[in-house]
């Protein structure tokens, strides 16, 4: 399983709450592929650099409105921070759904595969 989808593997260990060292150190014991744990990391990171975005910007809209004591926002600072928080829902949507599609799929693989056995057992 690891060599066939070790891309998905390594994004769905980043998104859980586990050290990133210790995530390294256990795939390297595993037969994920450098390719595959640096993009898995990568997807996983993009999103993650795509949240704090979203929030230095709220942080930095309001740090803002305090110092010229206006809770008027620029247009600019809206647009940029609807953008960041779609891109964000987006791509979090995306990788659930391929994440879903491709468990799903390996789920039934392993089902007809143990079905197979189980029949030319009898």
């Amino acid at each position: 399983m690891f060599v066939s989808s070790g891309i998905m593997l390594v994004a769905l260990l980043r998104l859980m709450f586990i050290p990133f060292g210790l995530v390294s150190y256990m795939l390297g014991v595993t037969s994920v592929t450098f390719w595959d744990y640096f993009l898995g990391s990568l997807a996983i990171i993009i999103k993650i650099m795509l949240i704090v975005l979203v929030g230095c910007t709220i942080w930095s809209a309001s740090e803002e409105a305090l110092k010229t004591g206006k809770e008027e926002t620029n247009s600019n600072e809206i647009i940029i921070l609807v953008f960041e928080i779609l891109a964000t829902i987006i791509i979090t949507t995306i990788v659930t759904i391929w994440a879903k599609n491709t468990l799903d799929e390996k789920f039934a693989e392993v089902e007809s595969q143990e079905k197979k056995e189980m029949d030319s057992s009898d």
